[in-house]
């Protein structure tokens, strides 16, 4: 499974046997398989892409190109259930160079240029966040919760020729009883150290490497 913009796999694509629910998910290496029939027809999925449909042939390896869908909102929305590695989640949120800008007061961090993420950066940088805290030795009911408890908002920054994405969590429970729901979409959310509510963490994408990751830490957000 690849992305037509880039050459790059495309992570956590949803691949289903057309009118049933045998589906799978397009691994960090954009791979997958799926037990069907030859001939069977096959919906790809993935938000921020267009859809396509392909027929199963066990007789040669499947290679789906897929390309950008010039029509899909500013922020990527998702809701299918997928293989856990891939965490998929129904609040996920790129936010514009404008909020961008204001993040800058906010976190050094964000000290450099504006970069417009893709899909298949998302996905890496997802699939990194999740084996970090999974690798973590934390004692019981002290860990962070999962990461599809949160909504996020991602920011891409690049610096010193990397490219980083910057992510703020905050928990889908919290989300009504702040208000956020309306505008988490398009405002910036300002985390300082997370909290039970609230995360942050920077991802190296180049490196493929966790900068940070502050979760389950000091309280402490404002609204800008």
């Amino acid at each position: 499974m690849l992305s037509a913009e880039d050459g790059e796999p495309v992570i956590g694509a949803h691949i289903c046997a057309k009118g049933t629910k045998n589906g799978t998910a397009s691994d960090f290496d954009g791979k997958f398989s799926i037990c069907v029939t030859d001939g069977t027809v096959l919906t790809v999925s993935c938000p921020g892409l267009k859809p396509q449909e392909i027929v199963a042939d066990s007789r040669q390896p499947m290679t789906v190109v897929l390309e950008t869908d010039e029509n899909a909102p500013d922020y990527l929305t998702s809701s299918f259930n997928v293989i856990r590695i891939i965490r998929m989640d129904s609040l996920d949120y790129v936010l514009p160079e404008s909020e961008f800008l204001i993040a800058q007061k906010y976190n050094k961090d964000l000290q450099g240029e504006f970069y417009q993420l893709r899909q298949t950066d998302i996905g890496r940088a997802k699939w990194l966040l999740d084996r970090e805290i999974t690798r973590r030795a934390y004692l019981p009911g002290t860990g962070p919760m999962p990461l599809e408890n949160f909504a996020k908002q991602y920011f891409g920054v690049k610096r010193n020729g990397h490219r980083l994405i910057y992510i703020n969590l905050v928990a889908k429970a919290n989300l009504e009883d702040h208000n956020y729901i309306n505008y988490i979409d398009k405002e910036l959310v300002v985390v300082f150290d997370g909290g039970d509510k609230y995360g942050r963490a920077l991802i190296d994408l180049d490196t493929e490497g966790i900068v940070y990751i502050h979760i389950n830490g000091p309280k402490n957000v404002v609204k800008n």
